[in-house]
């Protein structure tokens, strides 16, 4: 279901994935007649959604320099992480004010400079659960061993440190 909050300048859309067809169409068609009626000259629009692409979201056509896409991880209530994906006319200002707003709740943003299916954490996750089916059905690990790679090894490390983060380490 389609759920609106508005607070001072910035007003969030849910929008959550999955379910039948007409299901989605009628939540697509309350997130463009909300934004439609809602957004104002002076207000922010944020659309939360792993899944709805700028080039492809309701409330961005026409296209309008107050509308990005916020993508948050699940579960929101642990994971700090915020994706922000800006469509091709959304304002730096309008990022920077969201993402400062998000950093007070005490959110990590990451800018997503340029569209591509699946944002930055959604396609890296899907590399290694590509990885780690490929070695399960090859034979070469079990599932369980996989996840225990997975856990105990560099999967804490990158808790700790990212990728590029990792690679200053080691030199």
């Amino acid at each position: 279901m389609a759920v609106w909050a508005k607070g001072g300048k910035l007003q969030i859309g849910l929008l959550r994935p999955g379910g039948d067809t007409k299901r989605r169409t009628y939540i697509r068609n309350a997130v463009l007649t909300t934004a439609e009626l809602a957004r104002g000259p002076t207000s922010d629009l944020a659309i939360t959604s792993g899944t709805l692409r700028q080039g492809r979201n309701p409330c961005h056509n026409p296209p309008n320099e107050k509308v990005l896409v916020a993508h948050y991880f699940n579960p929101p209530y642990l994971l700090p992480l915020v994706e922000i994906v800006r469509g091709a006319e959304t304002s730096d200002e309008t990022v920077e004010a969201v993402c400062s707003l998000l950093r007070t709740l005490g959110k990590h943003p990451a800018i997503v400079r340029k569209e591509v299916p699946g944002f930055i954490g959604n396609r890296l996750q899907a590399a290694l659960i590509r990885e780690a089916i490929s070695l399960v059905q090859n034979g070469v690990a079990s599932a369980e061993d996989v996840d225990t790679v997975i856990r105990y090894g560099f999967g804490r490390r990158l808790a700790a440190a990212g990728v590029f983060e990792n690679f200053d380490l080691a030199g």
